[in-house]
């Protein structure tokens, strides 16, 4: 059976608002591919979007019966994306651009080791798309929309996930925390250092976590690098701290106290050079 011809029976409206919609949904697929439709046709391609909503199967062969209508989380994403933040190099997206998001939404919820196996899905790129599976349930999928259909509708290589809320919420860690958004602005700082080649840039990063305090929110790695330029011996290491307080914003002495407090600490505990 191919794949995703589940989804063709669909729920016919009694009295639909126009010829194209005379049937409900039964994947997020054409919301989103509207949206990338309309800002591509207005010069503006670059979109990285997701909606969470309904959709529409019939129950079994009862015509009386309301349908399913399971909640989905849907990504699409096409053109160009910063490599980290807005203010960062762009860089096209691909394939991996969209498992790597999808992967991350996954681990954060404590879903890991999810198998990726060749999907069917005649609207995705038979080459470059794939089955979620976990505990052998299928859980979503993803992949680049087909280029025919792509070209139908104006769009430039784009591509597209669907996961399945009620699956995630099942396998889900129980004891899941989230954070409100923070009502503050954070202040990012990126430190370049060179680290004698043996040290380990985890304990580097621990370390800053450490003496950071409550004003360091993250740490996180962006590049590791060893060649020329850089001496025998030695990796040139690129982090990024965040800085925010969640009760006021932050100024810039105190961020910048907090930061050479850290830059201190790490070339004297670690030998470290910083890079300009």
């Amino acid at each position: 059976v191919e794949a995703g011809s589940v989804l063709r029976h669909q729920v016919a409206l009694l009295s639909p608002l126009s010829d194209e919609r005379q049937v409900l949904r039964t994947t997020m697929l054409p919301s989103l591919i509207e949206v990338l439709q309309y800002n591509t046709r207005r010069k503006q391609p670059d979109a990285a979007i997701f909606e969470i909503g309904k959709t529409y199967h019939p129950a079994g062969n009862d015509q009386s019966a309301l349908p399913d209508e399971p909640l989905t989380i849907a990504i699409a994403l096409q053109g160009k994306q910063p490599v980290r933040g807005p203010l960062d190099p762009v860089q096209s997206v691909d394939f991996f651009t969209l498992k790597g998001i999808v992967t991350t939404l996954l681990e954060r919820l404590g879903i890991k080791n999810v198998q990726y196996v060749t999907a069917g899905y005649p609207w995705l790129h038979p080459g470059r798309s794939a089955v979620l599976m976990y505990e052998n349930e299928q859980i979503g999928y993803l992949g680049a929309i087909h280029p025919e259909v792509a070209d139908r509708w104006d769009l430039h290589d784009p591509y597209y996930a669907e996961l399945q809320v009620e699956s995630l919420n099942r396998f889900a860690r129980p004891d899941l925390k989230v954070q409100a958004i923070p009502r503050f602005p954070a202040s990012d700082r990126d430190l370049a250092v060179l680290l004698p080649a043996t040290t380990p840039v985890g304990d580097v990063m621990n370390s800053i976590q450490s003496i950071g305090g409550e004003l360091l929110e993250t740490v996180s790695l962006f590049d590791i690098y060893q060649g020329e330029q850089v001496p025998a011996g030695s990796k040139s290491v690129a982090l990024t701290l965040i800085y925010r307080d969640p009760q006021r914003t932050l100024t810039d002495e105190e961020v910048a106290c907090a930061h050479e407090k850290i830059v201190s600490y790490i070339v004297e505990r670690y030998g470290a050079e910083l890079r300009k």
